[in-house]
């Protein structure tokens, strides 16, 4: 048996360099000894060495060293020449290290170390193993080895270029079953490989096509650095044998029955297994933590590239009416071309599934894939006949990009129900050069598209929520709308006025430079927005609707109006009563007194009709003119009634507005019921801060706002920004019968007076004027109220 101790072409964390233990007593090349057998190490007899680079015998000084007392048997060196000659002028000189060639054992009395020369073509016995010296195409003194057990031979060619001596001496040999040949490097690193005298994949290839028959190959001495870029190639070679993986450290041959038996180190492949097991649940990991769905749609995409090294790739998704596939997600790395998910959205037209005629349509791999949801491997496009790949080749011709290889997965729920189609292009190497995908990234792929598939129906069904949920809203604010229709659209104006100077704060550098809203938060804001005033669903809507002072089921005006017309009937016919009971002379001299009070009464009306408008401000003169017209009665049958009664009294005496004290802390209590209803909704995490920026948008710096009577330390700046919005939007709106619309400058003034007093935030109120804020929502007042402002802020 031959068992692999080292077998890298460098030394790296989980990689040993080269050695190959014949039996118990004798091992080629002494790259990794020590850690490989430890005190076991004191049995090894004979070391034969391929040549006297420092990856062959790293450990030869320790061999001798590490349990020089314990040691039994002296160690023999067999090597050419120049090998010896080498070692012992610069390793085993006593200025690298002591010549322990000269150095007798305390109990042998002799020398551990000895120096065996070979020469080409020599043949060694050591125990069950007969060795036999080979040329190698290296440096001076470099030779390979033929390992025969059993009958059955093994070439090592130790560190090797082109060398025709290998393939003749397998065609001449029949014993020999095996092949373990220096591979150090891919394909693309040639210059490198001469100057260094090592075999590429490629000209390893053609070492294989003089082999005129089958053996097992074993590649060995990988540089670390390029091994995924050697396997890759290695898949691609042909050979009429078999051509194994890379050795590791751990391997083991047997040299049996015609034929060369490998067991592979279960360690090595459990830790490649335990790696890729690792970065897909890394992966998974990250894409299940994205409820994003635009973030997501590109995360897959990203991670499915990466883990397939894969230089370009489309991600398509299902459209809703499940005959297209959509354009949805568009990487380029070596075009720098992001498109769809975050970035620019996709213009391209969408691949049709069916027919015309309804008959599938397969022409196109992605359409193939997603019909019949099988995962599809192109080596090269330009090749393929089974499919069109015009869209590809003319993307191709626009930019100068070359297709080559793609990888088509689709993406399935736990249903097995179609969610989209992932398509990888060029899979690379590390010099950028595009081969073909292999089976494992098929598989590799396979199982990220199934954890993409879960996050992706996480996801879309987390947004099919969040859309029912925001149609709730909407359908709530258009109730609100229809139950007051001279309030309607507030609620839509105060939430678009609310992201404006949301947005305007987010972008801002200058006062609010480190507020930087999120998309999350900005949503967040617009929930709170059209959900401020959903406490009003319980304000009684002749309270909503009241336009006037006197309305209630109707506006009670007309009432008014009707017994005035009754007191003047009334002093009519006194009037002519009186005036019938008198001479006619008399009877002209009592008419200019009818007359004026019947001019009173009217001017009176004209009067209480204009208060009853709510605008403009009553003064104490005006209270005395309502409570003139409180004095006046009528008779109906044969009872005295006043012409207005005390509760038509009191609202027309309200000062200004429509609303009485009862009346407006009737409608100032929706904000407390907006704050409990609010408050028995379970908010996800992300909208947590609704409640209060949507309950607290009557609240004031000062205290004496409402519901709770907060203060600045307890309002946060997204309440301030609605706490403005509504302000703003209700002394701007033109929709208002009871009161004209303000201008700019008349809104300043109020806005100004209010942050003067402590009531709302000043530097917010400052920034929204100064920064033109204000302006995004001009479009929404009448050209009359556009006027100049004059910021009166102390």
């Amino acid at each position: 048996m031959i068992k692999v101790l080292g077998a890298s072409g460098s030394l790296d964390k989980d990689k040993a360099c080269i050695s190959f233990q014949i039996n118990e007593t004798t091992i080629i090349d002494a790259g990794n000894v020590m850690r490989a057998l430890g005190e076991k190490s004191n049995l090894i007899e004979n070391v034969f060495l391929t040549h006297a680079h420092f990856d062959h015998l790293v450990d030869l000084p320790f061999l001798i060293e590490t349990h020089f007392a314990k040691r039994t048997n002296p160690l023999k060196v067999y090597a050419l020449k120049q090998t010896i000659a080498t070692l012992e002028s610069h390793i085993f000189n006593d200025i690298v290290w002591p010549r322990f060639q000269n150095i007798e054992h305390p109990t042998l009395k002799l020398p551990l170390l000895s120096f065996e020369e070979l020469a080409i073509g020599e043949q060694i016995t050591c125990g069950d193993s007969i060795i036999k010296v080979v040329d190698a195409n290296h440096t001076d003194g470099a030779c390979g080895f033929i390992v025969k057990q059993n009958g059955i031979g093994c070439l090592i060619t130790g560190d090797t270029y082109l060398n025709p001596a290998i393939a003749q001496t397998i065609n001449q040999d029949s014993t020999i079953q095996s092949l373990i040949i220096d591979t150090s490097f891919p394909s693309y690193l040639e210059e490198l490989a001469l100057a260094s005298k090592h075999l590429t994949t490629t000209l390893l290839q053609k070492v294989l096509d003089e082999i005129q028959r089958p053996i097992d190959v074993f590649p060995y001495h990988v540089k670390p650095a390029y091994e995924k870029d050697v396997t890759t190639e290695l898949k691609q070679l042909r050979f009429k044998g078999n051509i194994q993986n890379i050795l590791e450290s751990g391997d083991s041959f047997e040299l049996v029955d015609n034929r060369t038996q490998i067991t592979h180190n279960s360690m090595q492949h459990s830790n490649a297994n335990a790696k890729q097991l690792q970065s897909l649940l890394t992966t998974a990991q990250a894409l299940s933590s994205e409820t994003n769905l635009d973030r997501l749609l590109e995360m897959i995409l990203q991670h499915a590239m990466d883990f397939a090294n894969a230089d370009a790739g489309t991600l398509y998704r299902l459209a809703d009416n499940k005959e297209e596939l959509v354009f949805t997600v568009v990487q380029n790395r070596s075009l720098d071309i992001h498109m769809g998910g975050s970035a620019q959205p996709i213009s391209w037209d969408n691949l049709p599934l069916y027919l015309e005629n309804g008959q599938p349509n397969e022409q196109m791999v992605a359409n193939y894939c997603a019909l019949n949801k099988q995962v599809i491997n192109i080596d090269n496009v330009y090749e393929n006949q089974n499919f069109n790949f015009e869209g590809t080749k003319k993307f191709d011709r626009s930019t100068g990009y070359q297709s080559h290889s793609m990888l088509v997965i689709p993406l399935l729920n736990t249903h097995q129900e179609l969610l989209g189609v992932l398509q990888l292009i060029n899979k690379t190497d590390s010099s950028g050069k595009s081969i073909a995908f292999e089976a494992d990234d098929e598989q590799n792929s396979a199982a990220l598209a199934s954890q993409a598939a879960i996050s992706l129906t996480n996801a879309l069904l987390i947004k099919e929520l969040e859309t029912l949920f925001e149609s709730v809203i909407g359908t709530m604010t258009k109730a609100f709308d229809e139950k007051c229709s001279f309030t309607s659209g507030h609620v839509r104006l105060v939430a678009e006025l609310s992201q404006i100077i949301a947005q305007g704060i987010s972008e801002d550098q200058t006062v609010y430079k480190e507020v930087n809203y999120t998309a999350e938060e900005l949503h967040a804001i617009n929930i709170a927005a059209l959900l401020h005033d959903v406490g009003k669903i319980a304000t009684p809507e002749f309270i909503m609707q009241k336009s006037t002072k006197l309305e209630k089921v109707y506006d009670r005006i007309n009432a008014i109006q009707d017994r005035i017309e009754i007191v003047k009937r009334d002093l009519l016919i006194q009037h002519l009563k009186a005036e019938l009971g008198q001479p006619v002379a008399d009877r002209v001299q009592n008419s200019p007194e009818y007359l004026t009070k019947i001019d009173e009464l009217d001017e009176l009306f004209q009067f209480i009709k204009t208060t009853n408008q709510g605008s403009p401000y009553l003064q104490d003169e005006d209270l005395k003119r309502i409570a003139e017209l409180s004095q006046y009665r009528y008779q109906v049958a044969g009872e005295t009634m006043a012409v207005i009664n005390e509760d038509e009294k009191i609202n027309l005496s309200i000062r200004a507005g429509t609303l009485n004290n009862q009346e407006r802390d009737k409608i100032m209590d929706h904000a407390r019921v907006s704050l409990e209803i609010l408050k028995t909704l379970p908010f996800p995490k992300k909208y947590e801060r609704v409640v209060n920026i949507a309950a607290n948008h009557h609240e004031k710096l000062d205290g004496s706002g409402y519901p709770r009577g907060l203060t600045a330390k307890d309002i946060r700046l997204e309440d301030r920004i609605l706490i403005l919005a509504d302000l703003y939007e209700a002394l701007s709106s033109k929709d208002r019968p009871y009161k004209e619309p303000n201008t700019l400058s008349q809104i300043a003034k109020i806005l100004c007076s209010m942050a003067n007093a402590g009531q709302i935030d000043k530097t917010l109120l400052k920034f929204f004027y100064e920064s033109g804020t204000y302006k995004n929502f001009n479009t929404y007042l009448s050209p009359t109220q556009l006027d100049d402002i004059i910021l009166e802020l102390n």
